[in-house]
């Protein structure tokens, strides 16, 4: 069985702001939101599912998006 990988967006404080799955069938998708996150200025990085769900998210990137 493999195990499920995603991409996730690191913000500048260090944690995740976004993941997208790595799914052949949505590969366009998955290059179109990597593609977004670099130009936003975020770091990329590939990592299990379940790594990317137990992982610590951003919260100051949310509060700034709910202050705009």
């Amino acid at each position: 069985m493999t195990v499920p990988m995603s991409y996730v967006a690191i913000h500048s404080c260090g944690r995740i702001v976004a993941a997208t799955v790595d799914m052949k069938e949505h590969a366009k998708a998955v290059a179109r939101d990597v593609a977004r996150w670099v130009r936003l200025g975020d770091k990329v990085q590939r990592m299990s599912v379940e790594k990317a769900r137990r992982s610590d998210w951003c919260e100051c990137w949310r509060n700034k998006k709910a202050r705009a």
